[in-house]
């Protein structure tokens, strides 16, 4: 699905508009592919690693990896849920409650 991808700006305590590009969520991977900050920009995050995700329905989700955090703003943002229900259900499938 499209998406804008957000970066943290730690100096300014507030996410910043990286670039943009598509994520996909399997039940192994969640991946996060495109143009950040003008260079390609693919990340595989393991779907076993995350039982949930912080959002704010209709809006946003959070990715975090390590001192990463990224923001992600779905084309349509309606689906933002549903993306955080489903990386659950996943989790819950793998086996992992």
């Amino acid at each position: 699905e499209e998406c804008e991808i957000y970066l943290l700006n730690d100096k300014k305590h507030k996410y910043e508009l990286a670039g943009s590009g598509t994520i996909s969520l399997t039940k192994e991977l969640l991946a996060l592919s495109g143009n950040v900050n003008n260079e390609e920009f693919d990340r595989q995050f393991s779907a076993h690693r995350y039982i949930t995700l912080p959002f704010v329905p209709n809006k946003h989700f959070e990715i975090q990896d390590g001192s990463v955090s990224y923001r992600i703003k779905l084309k349509d943002p309606i689906h933002t849920t549903k993306w955080v229900w489903s990386l659950k259900n996943i989790y819950k499938i793998n086996g992992l409650k």
